[in-house]
């Protein structure tokens, strides 16, 4: 069954499906809606888009506890 997302039920949803994080702010009109969320663990809020949120297979989301690794680029000389 596909769930319907929208701005009434998104924080049902991210207490049931992500319980490490709360629902801050931000309207729900698409699955590609980005909302902020704080991680309960560290108090950060994150801009998120919604689908990817949710998605079970995507872990690490806080951008405070898992920053983005840098990528150092090989200089040709």
């Amino acid at each position: 069954m596909r769930t319907t997302y929208t701005t009434e039920n998104i924080a049902e949803i991210i207490n049931e499906k992500r319980p490490e994080y709360q629902y801050v702010s931000g309207e729900v009109k698409t699955q590609a809606s980005r909302i902020k969320v704080r991680h309960i663990r560290c108090g950060g809020v994150c801009d998120v888009i919604v689908k990817g949120f949710l998605a079970p297979e995507i872990k690490g989301r806080c951008k405070n506890c898992n920053p983005p690794r840098e990528v150092v680029r090989a200089r040709l000389t």
